[in-house]
């Protein structure tokens, strides 16, 4: 019962967990008494390490966080073929 139990929480709430833990360590980047923004922390590092998921993710199937890079593609492309 107990190995059921334990796999269906597994499957069921382990990838939600692991999203809110990111989230939790992100939050924790902020500065709570900073006035100003500048007085802030920057936003999503830990210890000198990037903690946003998009820039992991991304790069892993070879795509760019930048949109104007799409853009720019994009519009060499129509020139070309269209």
């Amino acid at each position: 019962m107990f190995s059921m139990l334990s796999g269906y929480m597994l499957v069921n709430a382990g990838p939600g967990a692991i999203i809110n833990f990111f989230i939790i360590l992100k939050e924790l980047t902020l500065n709570q008494f900073a006035w100003s923004e500048d007085a802030d922390y920057k936003e999503g590092v830990i210890f000198g390490l990037d903690m946003d998921m998009v820039h992991w993710i991304l790069p892993a199937f070879g795509l760019n966080e930048d949109w104007k890079y799409y853009y720019k593609n994009l519009w060499k492309w129509g020139r070309q073929f269209l």
